[in-house]
């Protein structure tokens, strides 16, 4: 894999990957250090893939996985998944995307102009134009 956040966002290996050895798939996920990390990489090179008929059928009105991670002990772990929260069919609340909006400029926008800008987008339909909206987050001091 070339390293670069585009293809570490893009690259399913990757992701994988990070979402093993983190626990979950973060801002960080996507840094320079972490998309490089050589740990990481050799993981990758043990990760392969295969359709499976069933799902590619269902998509897109829904959206299908399986892992299946072999532990050196000979156990097999299996994760299914069908339509992932924020899917059309598993919409999220209201309260769900304002803790990933939050949780997804944090460290990266102050709080109070992270929760400025949420409060503007959750009243976007209230806003005159979409440009003062986006002269809003022009203006804003990253962290």
């Amino acid at each position: 894999m070339r390293s670069s956040r585009e293809t570490a966002d893009h690259s399913l290996p990757y992701l994988v990957a990070a979402a093993l050895v983190d626990g979950s798939i973060t801002e960080q996920t996507f840094s320079p250090e972490r998309y490089g990390d050589p740990g990481l990489r050799e993981l990758m090179l043990r990760i392969g893939f295969r359709g499976d008929p069933r799902y590619t059928a269902a998509f897109p009105g829904h959206q299908r996985g399986r892992i299946e991670v072999a532990l050196s002990s000979g156990q097999v772990v299996t994760l299914e998944q069908s339509d992932p929260l924020g899917h059309p069919a598993n919409p999220m609340s209201d309260d769900q995307l304002t803790a990933k909006f939050l949780g997804q400029t944090a460290g990266i926008l102050p709080d109070a102009a992270a929760q400025g800008l949420l409060d503007r987008l959750w009243a976007l339909e209230k806003q005159p134009s979409a440009g003062e909206l986006l002269t809003a987050t022009r203006d804003l001091t990253v962290a």
